[in-house]
């Protein structure tokens, strides 16, 4: 069981590092390029697009991780209707996603976005809202299988082509060239993983079908309606507040400032995914097994590590924000903007541990009520911060986080989704003590040095912890 878990991690690690690297220098050229108000444009037009298709697409995904993983080499016959079933909904769901999008373009940029200039970005964009559907499929299945390897090995084809095109095309045609490469971007990892799924198939001699699949048809559907229907009013109200945030007075200036730090938070977060995704799979095979117990510990408590050690320097130095992106993004209250956003990102890779266990144990309606709501207190604490823009923006989504965490710690363990054992372990809340300790620190106005301690004294000790719990325990295993 280790010797796989590591296997498939390790190969997590090594693309989700070196694809993410690259793709954060692509983000840095595409800001410094554009500059802050046209990449405020440039990221409105994304979200746009990936709000939904990310949502929908990884809801699917997800299923597909944790049903194939579960069925599989036991039952292929099923497998085969589960990836049939799989393929059908990803499609259905990207298509009539693409017709919306493309049909209310010109109505979004007009009414809501008040730029009719991006109708045209609006409609190409919309092809990515199907791609990413039908990909974040194609990867869940992958994962299901273990092919951790091949996830790697397309995450690093995709950078490797997109690379030079967002480079090129941005630098001699701006907002245009832009847009057309985050297209290609898109497209080019679905023809990978298709190409790699296909292996796959072949090589275990599965064929998708659709043949007397109504009884996996209803348990996915059980699964996924949830997810889709939480992700759908997560995307959708998400995106409205970015809509107002760009209705602000000099808004798609400060949808930039916000953007280029949110690019940072979503590397982050990709990455705790990608390195802990495998638990998916490995917690659906080894549910009735002894080794479950390490391996809900490592869940949570190994991402919560990956996040405090990238958050923490970040959090007491934001001024590394502006050295990265330029001078272009230097304003006043950028550092109050990136400490609370480097604040809840940790929030978000802690609920992104206890998706994976809702999707384990297959309790999807709750965690739509913890979306909804969140979401709802994202929306309304900004009308309420409205005046302050971006910076209302943040304090609103911090409140959020916050109060959606403790609200539903306490049920999450009175209908034993998240385990006990893993919240009365002491590295769980020493987490959270050295996030909001140097959280706090960051607005105490102390010097360099003494931040500079702070960070290697907090960091010190986590990776101390981690190592006496966690590393020689699993050695000894």
């Amino acid at each position: 069981m280790l010797k796989e878990l590591f296997a498939n991690s390790f190969w997590s690690i090594v693309g989700t590092f070196i694809s993410k690297i690259l793709l954060f220098l692509i983000w840095i050229f595409v800001a410094k390029i554009l500059q802050a108000k046209l990449y405020g444009e440039f990221s409105i037009i994304r979200s746009t697009t990936m709000l939904f298709a990310d949502f929908v697409g990884s809801s699917i995904g997800l299923a597909g991780t944790n049903y194939i993983a579960k069925y599989f080499p036991n039952d292929n016959v099923k497998v085969g209707k589960l990836i049939g079933i799989f393929n059908m909904f990803s499609f259905v769901f990207g298509i009539i996603l693409f017709i919306l999008s493309w049909g209310f373009s010109d109505v979004i940029a007009l009414k809501m976005l008040n730029k009719p200039e991006l109708t045209g970005y609006l409609k190409a964009s919309s092809i990515v809202i199907l791609v990413s559907s039908i990909n974040n499929n194609q990867f869940g299945i992958l994962r299901g299988f273990n092919r951790y390897k091949c996830i790697s090995k397309i995450n690093l084809l995709q950078i490797v082509c997109a690379f030079p095109v967002y480079y090129v095309c941005t630098y001699f045609y701006h907002l245009k060239g832009a847009v057309f490469a985050y297209i290609f971007y898109n497209v080019i990892v679905c023809v990978f993983a298709r190409i790699e799924l296909r292996k796959v198939l072949k090589e275990y001699q599965l064929k998708p079908s659709l043949n007397k699949c109504m009884l996996e048809c209803k348990m996915v559907l059980t699964f996924v309606l949830p997810y889709i229907t939480s992700g759908l009013l997560t995307a959708a109200l998400s995106w409205y507040n970015e809509t107002r945030l760009v209705s602000v007075p000099n808004g798609y200036v400060q949808m930039g400032y916000y953007s280029i730090i949110n690019v940072i938070l979503l590397i982050v977060i990709g990455v705790a995914f990608m390195v802990c995704i495998p638990f998916v799979s490995m917690m659906s095979k080894y549910r009735k097994s002894t080794d479950i117990l390490l391996l809900e510990k490592l869940n949570i408590l190994l991402p919560l590590q990956v996040a405090l050690l990238i958050s923490v320097p970040l959090i007491l130095f934001p001024e590394i924000v502006n050295w990265v992106y330029g001078a272009s993004y230097n304003i006043e209250n950028i550092r109050q903007i990136s400490n609370y956003m480097f604040f809840f990102v940790f929030l978000g890779v802690y609920r992104q541990a206890v998706a994976r266990f809702v999707a384990v144990k297959e309790k999807t309606w709750l965690y739509l009520v913890d979306n909804g709501i969140f979401t709802l207190l994202s929306v309304g604490l900004f009308f309420y911060f409205y005046e302050y823009g971006v910076l209302g923006f943040v304090w609103g989504q911090t409140i959020a986080y916050v109060l959606v965490v403790l609200l539903f710690l306490p049920l999450y363990l009175r209908y034993k989704i998240m385990p006990y054992h893993v919240v009365k372990e002491p590295s769980f809340f020493l987490s959270f003590f050295l996030l909001i300790f140097t959280f706090l620190c960051s607005f105490g106005g102390l010097s360099f040095i003494v931040k500079f301690v702070i960070c290697i004294v907090c960091l010190a000790i986590n990776i101390y912890w981690c190592y006496k719990n966690y590393i020689l325990k699993i050695n000894r295993l």
